[in-house]
């Protein structure tokens, strides 16, 4: 009998009691913890080890369960703890066959779900059942119960189990110690280092390589920190802005998963975890089963943070884990491919070697030339991405955070008619903002990239006028702001109906938002000549007695992303990117748009000049 397979097994009970051990620090109620580390390691066995990972957690949870008040008899409810490895394991490893790289984005969902949703699911319900009844939890209290359970559960499976899983599975897979074969390539590690090369200038860019990978690292890791502070920090209050700290984790999850693929952005998530238990316990080291000295529900809001986090972050690694490695792939097939067109070519026409050396050393040119097109393409990409994703972090939570509160406290069901409703129609107000700063978003990405297309024909702008008026009259009315048109000419002009109607919604909309109730709109159709060629041009103008425009920001109003008020505690919200949209969709029908404004609390007064069209 070979003793050194069981080694991993030996150092893996030792982990769940030790797990058990650490799981005590926060404790909340005799058998629920803030967290549960013993979940991510028996879940991680289980996978590893199959059904001797089940058995180990049972004998784990039969020892320890005395630390959790259960004596005697009532041992025997350390049994429903094995639910959750069990479900994992049927529907992980049997049911959907799914591997424990993480290299396929089906493997990371097939998780999320088996495991940390299903799986402690399934043991927070049979647990706080047994526990209700055997009389030691209350069962008023026990739909409570059971979702602290499965939080606490839920974190301790999604910030330890992928971290085990990636970082052991290939050593226990290579020293022949679990049997997935199939799995044992290596992994996709954090680069932190570069490649050698005794060269000078590859050394320098090896160099310079390390250093900007080691500074990425080192200040994902300090804004880690920083929010696990910022957040636990806030935890014995009430208020609805703290928990929204706990969404800053976003900004480095995303990076290091973007930066470093799944390796990168498991441990990040894993670390943010980590940081935000420490914090926990540095600022209250006091805190036991009696008397909480922090806002649980805070706390239930901020651990659902927390999954959602490391959920991200794994869908993410594996997604780009997953593309990496086809494009790799499909690299390698490319060059096996040229090399060997470039060997039966030699081989058909060796008379001719000169000249076939001649034509293969041009075709290695072109492929060198085309993947060198490739990577500036590429590299573009990633710039356009990082612009999309550091806006997206930053503006996305101002309709999640209302989404979020009002579905947490829907949850509760105690809320009458009339607050229900209001809680559907924030939910809904939120969901078709996010809507529109996603359409936005896509838009600037045309934009951005060149493939922002019109499909012109000849178009009245009287009907296209009135058709922005009737979209937002409601708006207006809800203000009760006068909404005027007034038209002095008739005009026929070269254009996309819907991207015209699209730019008078946008400034109608802008205009409305600023001006006060009671205030006035107007929008003005004319002819006009411009140049010494004379010719004529519409021009429509929106005026609003609003807020008006701060003479210094006046030169930037069009450009992307750019606001007077940036500060996340604006009144007025959104991208700052409808009239850089604007602007682009005016000048690619050859026209202009400029804005005006006396100052601010003045209103404000946008032109839009477009070519008559010439029958």
């Amino acid at each position: 009998m070979n003793l050194n397979r069981w080694v991993p097994i030996v150092l893996g009970l030792a982990a769940l009691v030790i797990a058990h051990y650490v799981a005590l620090i926060f404790r909340v109620s005799p058998a629920i913890s803030l967290w549960f580390p013993p979940s991510g390691v028996a879940v991680a066995l289980s996978l590893w080890f199959g059904w001797i990972g089940v058995i180990l957690t049972w004998i784990a949870s039969f020892s320890m369960s005395h630390l959790w008040g259960n004596d005697g008899w009532y041992r025997l409810a350390s049994l429903t703890d094995i639910t959750e490895p069990l479900v994992a394991l049927l529907l992980f490893r049997y049911f959907w066959r799914s591997k424990l790289d993480f290299k396929r984005l089906t493997d990371a969902v097939t998780f999320i779900i088996s495991a940390p949703i299903l799986g402690c699911g399934a043991s927070a319900s049979v647990g706080c059942l047994v526990l209700s009844t055997v009389g030691k939890m209350p069962w008023l209290s026990l739909s409570e119960n059971i979702l602290r359970w499965w939080l606490g559960n839920a974190v301790g499976v999604m910030a330890i189990t992928p971290l085990l899983l990636l970082l052991f599975t290939p050593f226990l897979t290579m020293g022949g110690y679990i049997g997935f074969r199939s799995q044992q390539s290596s992994q996709p590690s954090v680069q932190l280092t570069a490649p050698t090369d005794n060269s000078t200038s590859s050394k320098q860019a090896a160099l310079q390589i390390i250093i900007t990978n080691w500074l990425e690292a080192i200040i994902i890791l300090i804004l880690c920190i920083f929010t696990a502070i910022t957040t636990v920090q806030k935890a014995d209050t009430s208020s609805m802005l703290s928990q929204n700290y706990s969404f800053l984790n976003f900004i480095p999850i995303i990076w290091a998963a973007t930066r470093f693929q799944i390796i990168g952005g498991t441990l990040t998530a894993s670390f943010c975890v980590f940081a935000t238990v420490v914090a926990y316990i540095i600022n209250f080291p006091n805190a036991d089963t009696s008397l909480v000295p922090f806002n649980l529900e805070i706390v239930q809001v901020h651990k659902l943070s927390l999954f959602v986090q490391c959920g991200v972050s794994l869908l993410i690694g594996s997604a780009i884990t997953e593309q990496a490695t086809m494009q790799t792939m499909l690299a390698v097939e490319r060059v096996r491919a040229a090399e060997y067109q470039v060997k039966a070519q030699l081989s058909q026409q060796l008379e001719q070697a000169n000249i076939q050396l001649q034509k293969s050393n041009q075709e290695k040119d072109e492929l060198l030339e085309r993947e060198q097109i490739a990577r500036n393409e590429a590299e573009s990409a990633n710039r356009i991405k990082d612009e999309f994703l550091a806006v997206l972090s930053h503006e996305l939570r101002t309709p999640l955070n209302p989404i979020l509160g009002w579905t947490k406290i829907l949850r509760s069901r105690k809320l009458d008619e009339a607050k229900n409703e209001r809680a559907l129609e924030t939910i809904e107000r939120n969901t078709k903002l996010l809507n529109q700063l996603i359409d936005d978003l896509l838009d600037v990405s045309r934009i951005l990239r060149g493939k922002f297309t019109l499909n012109a024909v000849v178009v009245n702008l009287e009907s296209i006028i009135q058709a922005a008026i009737d979209t937002v009259q409601l708006a207006a009315n809800a203000k009760s702001i006068n909404l005027q048109f007034v038209q002095t000419t008739r005009c026929l002009v070269m254009g996309d109906i819907n991207r015209l109607q699209q730019v008078l919604c946008n400034l109608l909309t802008n205009a409305i938002k600023f001006t006060p109730n009671g205030g006035n709109v107007s929008i003005t159709l004319s002819q006009i000549t411009l140049g010494a060629t004379t010719s004529n041009y519409a021009q429509i103008t929106v005026t609003d007695t609003g807020k008006g425009i701060n003479p210094e920001f006046l030169p930037y109003v069009f450009e992307r992303f750019r606001q007077a008020d940036s500060s996340i505690t604006r009144t007025y919200g959104g991208l700052g990117l409808g009239l850089a949209i604007v602007r682009q969709i005016v000048e690619l029908h050859g026209g202009t748009v400029a804005a005006a404004s006396v100052g601010e609390n003045k209103g404000a007064t946008f032109t839009v000049q477009l070519p008559i069209h010439q029958n």
